[in-house]
């Protein structure tokens, strides 16, 4: 097997990959016809091509990728983007048990689906799935809302005034409260960047060989875009926190 085969083979064979470089991979490959092969269709050719058989962790990225690019499924059930921010993140998507999507989870589904299927700006998702959003970051303790999601949900969940008015009757320190918040918005949003940092390495360096190169480069472009983003919201977000004290 030539060496950028092995390549492709040990993408789509590593439990670990991301799912894009594994979605743009097959569609080079395999073009277009793919998004209406059954399962089973794409799991023979994929073993016909390459000799693997992807884990069951990289079949549902694959699935959910080529849903959220079929189907508009993932902006209006909630069912299935549950489902998806699971997969996308390998965790699997389980159908028969209910597994709540967490917002890291969920920002990392948004910036796959925003790469390879932006929504138009006159869509957004369903109110049930905007919905489950805030109550995840409630639940999960953000006020201070990721960047991905953002242009979804707005930038905080509760009203400043309010929880400034609670930590006062609780004895708690508003500026540590909200230097706490800061961190917590930016680890989602570093592990956000790191991940599509690697997912731009490994796209730029696939075995491409029918590539529409336009649209790889605009895959890419929204890519960089997105980076460039995210890096912005963490610098402001580091000037933004209080230096941790040295004991």
């Amino acid at each position: 097997m030539r060496q950028d085969e092995v390549q492709a083979a040990h993408l789509l064979s590593d439990p670990a990959s991301i799912g894009t470089p594994m979605f743009v991979l097959l569609l080079d490959r395999f073009g277009t016809d793919m998004l209406d092969w059954e399962p089973e269709t794409l799991r023979m050719e994929i073993e016909g091509q390459w000799g693997v058989i992807p884990p069951q962790e990289n079949r549902d990225k694959i699935w959910a990728l080529i849903n959220i690019v079929s189907t508009n499924l993932f902006n209006v059930s909630l069912e299935f983007f549950i489902h998806a921010a699971n997969a996308l993140s390998g965790e699997g998507a389980d159908f028969g048990n209910y597994d709540p999507a967490t917002v890291t989870e969920m920002c990392w589904a948004l910036a796959e689906q925003h790469l390879i299927a932006p929504l138009d700006e006159n869509e957004d998702f369903s109110t049930e799935i905007l919905e489950y959003m805030k109550r995840a970051l409630r639940e999960e303790g953000f006020s201070q809302v990721p960047q991905l999601m953002k242009p979804h949900v707005g930038s905080e969940i509760d009203l400043q005034e309010d929880v400034e008015s609670a930590l006062a009757l609780d004895g708690i320190d508003a500026n540590a409260f909200w230097d706490r918040q800061t961190r917590d918005r930016m680890r989602v949003d570093e592990y956000v960047t790191r991940r599509l940092t690697r997912l731009i390495s490994e796209v730029a360096s696939l075995p491409l060989r029918e590539a529409d190169q336009r649209a790889v480069k605009q895959l890419k472009a929204r890519a960089d875009k997105a980076l460039a983003a995210q890096s912005l919201e963490i610098e402001q977000g580091q000037e933004a926190v209080s230096p941790i004290p040295f004991a």
